[in-house]
């Protein structure tokens, strides 16, 4: 059951939601981040369990408290399916202490059907109208194909790359909107 309260934004055929300290919220993380390309382009977070992942759930709810914004939980309207998260996080490595990440990531079986354009696009428009952040920033590592094409799709430009703080290996990619270059 969605509650009306929870809602932050919607689509045609999306609601974007808060995150609640449920079991319901906690398998949508479990099983996302224990996805192989999750764990690849993303991190291994180590959410093995779902009261690790439950743990994780009520990271995010903080976020909403500290920030004002977080990853929020991205439901199907048609039939109340989780299919995933998107959101904004403050990253402390971005360059610009102004800087506001746009984060995403879907159960596979969701993906490739215009899902994450869609509810980053509302999660962006909320950002900039309702929060008033101006600098919404995307980061991915350089190999990250999709997420460089979601990103593309979404209007922002590469910037720079730089060392990833999780695996210095990787190189990570910043884009910006245009208008931020």
């Amino acid at each position: 059951m969605i509650n009306k309260e929870d809602i932050i934004c919607e689509t045609d055929r999306l609601y974007v939601v808060k995150f609640r300290d449920d079991d319901i919220d906690a398998q949508v993380i479990y099983d996302i981040f224990n996805q192989e390309q999750v764990i690849r382009y993303i991190g291994d977070r180590g959410l093995r369990t779902l009261e690790l992942a439950r743990a994780y759930v009520r990271n995010i709810i903080n976020s909403y408290t500290v920030n004002g914004y977080g990853m929020m939980h991205v439901i199907r309207k048609e039939d109340h399916q989780s299919l995933g998260t998107c959101g904004l996080v403050k990253r402390k490595w971005i360059a610009r202490e102004d800087e506001v990440n746009i984060g995403y990531a879907l159960r596979k079986q969701f993906e490739h059907q215009g899902y994450t354009i869609e509810a980053t696009k509302a999660i962006i428009q909320d950002g900039q109208t309702r929060l008033g952040i101006s600098n919404i920033v995307g980061t991915t590592v350089s190999t990250n194909i999709p997420s460089i094409k979601v990103l593309e799709k979404l209007g922002l430009v590469h910037k720079l790359d730089t060392a990833d703080d999780v695996d210095p290996t990787e190189l990570l990619s910043l884009y910006v909107f245009p208008e931020y270059l």
